[in-house]
This record gives structure tokens, sequence and C-alpha cells, in this order.
């Protein structure tokens, strides 16, 4: 990368921010392009402005679609002396001789002082003449131990971190820091969220932002570092890279962060509350409560949530009886509480055998042949019919009173003429003879 200055190299460029400059063109008929004037690859000095703010520094031209000058050291600019923060608009680029490099060459002159044009990343020597080596720890121990001077870094590698308004705009190497800047990490905002942080750059496409909070409004218990990147020229969002100690006391914490969804280290958590207002899934000692199956005892409730948040179940055991209910919400409705049936509860569900709890009972006076009637007890029950006169009797059942199914029969030969069915729940039942009857008596 020589050193390189040529006279009338003079363009214009409508480059914005603080990264390298587009160059669009000479000035006029009279003016050099850096392209033509300085050469591809060669570093040169160049100042830049609108009319108001200006930039002195060390730049190496680029040839490309448009050729671009890099900014790779500010001898001197109207904003103390860094990179200016290009806006839009028009701005003249041309080569200049700075007064530094006479000066340097006045009060130097033959010295061992590296070239003030020196691009960063680079160790100097010179025999005959400065020639520019690749880093090397023990190549740079010796030649600052031989006297060579170190030139003034840029402000975003200097004793400070370099301010900026914008965190876009931080495209190149260094430290930076900004307060109430855009484009800063979520969470601290305002004009007093300070950021600090450091880039990492490839080249002006390619660059990683690594920041932190440096005097949160929460805090500093609150301050987090955040990342993002730039790829391909495109930013993305930025993601928490660490934590804030606050943070990890919430979410780590085993009994403050488990107790959230009811569970913790050797208990339940407590709630005097609607079953309905814990939908977070978790276990949960509840008292009693109006929505609950039985509304009187205290005891256990468990809630799973589905990854939908209108769909979720919830069983209940009471803490004395153990009674274990269940019910289910679809589309934010809540099923009626359903119990389990155990062998402590089987009993009151599960009905008993014929004949259990049952007795028989004379119901001929409410009883006519060829009418239907329907078993209601819940039940199965047994029905006695003791038929008279000649011919066939028959009793039928049927479970919608529409399909009917020949039960029992007694020919007029039959001895002693009784038929004895059983109906069961809900079923339906009729005598079908056409005579009388001397006795119809039934279980239930």
């Amino acid at each position: 990368m020589p050193f390189q200055l040529a006279d009338r190299v003079h363009e214009t460029t409508t480059s914005t921010g603080i990264g390298s400059i587009a160059l669009g063109g000479a000035a006029n008929a009279s003016k050099l392009t850096f392209l033509a004037g300085i050469g591809a690859g060669n570093v040169t000095c160049y100042c830049i402005t609108d009319g108001n703010a200006f930039e002195v520094g060390v730049g190496q031209v680029i040839a490309g679609s448009p050729p671009t000058l890099s900014r790779d050291r500010v001898l001197a600019s109207s904003s103390n002396n860094n990179r200016i923060n290009w806006t839009a608009g028009t701005k003249t680029v041309f080569g200049v001789a700075p007064a530094q490099f006479f000066m340097m060459l006045a009060n130097n002159g033959a010295g061992t002082s590296r070239p003030w044009y020196a691009l960063p990343g680079t160790i100097w020597s010179r025999s005959s003449d400065w020639q520019a080596y690749l880093f090397d720890g023990q190549q740079d121990r010796r030649l600052l131990q031989a006297g060579d001077v170190e030139s003034a870094l840029p402000g975003r590698l200097g004793v400070r971190a370099f301010d900026i308004t914008d965190w876009n705009n931080a495209l190149e190497n260094g430290w930076y820091m900004a307060s109430g800047a855009t484009n800063a990490p979520p969470g601290e905002t305002g004009s007093g969220a300070w950021w600090m942080g450091f880039v990492e750059r490839h080249n002006e496409l390619y660059v990683t932002q690594t920041v932190h909070a440096f005097s949160g409004n929460s805090g500093p218990n609150n301050t987090m570092v955040w990342r993002r990147r730039r790829f391909n020229g495109t930013w993305s969002d930025w993601y928490k890279l660490q934590w804030s100690q606050q943070e990890q006391d919430a979410r780590y914490a085993l009994n403050s962060h488990l107790a959230q969804f009811g569970i913790a280290t050797n208990t339940v958590t407590t709630r005097n509350t609607s079953p309905n207002t814990l939908t977070n899934g978790g276990f949960y000692y509840v008292s009693p409560n109006a929505d609950l199956p039985v509304a009187n005892y205290w005891g256990y409730l468990h809630t799973e949530v589905s990854d939908v948040t209108s769909h979720r179940k919830q069983t209940f055991t009471t803490r004395i009886t153990n009674r274990t209910f269940f019910r289910q919400m679809s589309s934010n409705v809540w099923s009626p509480w359903t119990e389990y049936i155990t062998t402590d509860n089987i009993g009151n569900y599960a009905p008993p055998g014929l004949g259990v709890g049952q007795t028989w009972q004379d119901v001929s006076a409410q009883r006519q042949v060829q009418t239907v009637y329907q078993n209601t007890t819940g039940k199965p029950i047994m029905v006695l019919f003791g038929a008279t006169g000649s011919g066939t009797q028959r009793m039928s059942v049927s479970h919608n009173n529409s399909t009917w199914i020949e039960m029992a029969l007694a020919q007029n030969n039959d001895n002693g003429r009784y038929i004895y069915i059983i109906v069961p729940p809900g079923h339906y039942y009729r005598a079908d003879n056409a005579g009388g009857f001397g006795r119809w008596l039934e279980l239930r």
C-alpha cells in the first residue's frame, strides 16, 4: 500500500455516515479522480467538506463501481478531530498535503518514527525506504525498542470510547459509547440510557457489535450484554448475549422461579383463589372455593396447559376424603367436574345388583294390558305378570318405544301361566295379550 500524492485530485460524494465514501467522479474537466491520480490500492491524504464541516485524514483508494475511499485515520476535523457522521447532501473530497506531513518531516528529519500515514495493523521499518510488514510480536517489540514512535490513534481506538449518535454508523474496529443513541439495544431508552461496546469488522458489509448498558435506568443489577451482526449490509435484531444478575436470580433461583408455576423444592404453593384463575401449568394447594367440585374442602390442584392458550386440564384431589375430580377447558369454556371412580367411592356410582335395595310391589291396580310403561327407577327391575284367559300371553321390551323385542310368553296350557322379565333402566315394557291378568308384580 504505497503512499501517493497528486495535484488536482478533486471529486464529489453523496455518502453519509462515518464509513468509507463512494467517489462520484471528478468535480470538473480540469480535475482528476482519485483512481486516476492516486491509483487503486494506494494510500493518500484527503479532505472532505460540505462547506461547513470538514475532515482531513488518511485513506486508501479502492477500485470498484463506484470506487471508494476509506477513512482510516482522521488528522483533523471540525468534530473535535473525530470522524464526522456525514448527513445527506453533496460533499467535495480532494487530495491534500496536510500540515502534519511537513511538520513531521521538519521535526523528525531522517529519524526512526513510523510513517504518519501508516494504517492500523502494520509494522513499519526502514533501511533505504519505508516498508510495511505484517504484524509480528517479536518484530514489533524490536522496532519499538529501536525507537519506533506510535502515531496518534483514531478516536475509536484512543484512550476513551468514541462518541456516536447512531449504532448503525459504528462500522469499524474500535470502542464506542452513546447516550440516547438510535438503533441501540432494547430495554434502556431515553436520554440517560448509556451504552458502551466494541465493534469487530471484516469489511463494512460484515460487522459484529457487542454492547452493554453502562448505567441502566434500572440500576447496575440490570446491566446486560447484547450482540448483533451486519451480514451483507443488513443488520440483524439485537439478541441478549448475557442476562443481568437480576434476570439470572429470577430465572435460576429454584424456589422463586418454580413457585410461579406451583412447583417448589418441598411443597406446593398455597392459593386462596378460584381454580379458574390458576391457568399456568403447575401444582397448587388450594383453599375451599365455590368453583371446586367439593366447595368445602382443601385439596391439591394440578393444571396442565396445551400449546393453545384456550385449552387446559385440571385435576383436583381432596386433602382428607381421597376423592379425585377432573375437568377440561375447550375454547376458554370449562367442562363440569367429573369424579374418578375408586375403591372408596365405587358404591356411589356402580349400580347395585338386581334385588339389592329393592322390594316386590303389587302394581296390579296401576297396570293394563297393551299399555306401554317405562322403567324410570335408574336400576334394573323385574316384572312378574300372571295372565288369565285362554290364548298366548306375551311381555315385550323396547329401548326406544319403537322397536320391540318379545321377552317371554306363556301358552294357555302352561303351568301357572306366569311370565318373568327384567327391564333395564330407561327401557319400555308392556303386556301384549288381549286378555286380562291376575297379578302384576314388580321388583323395584
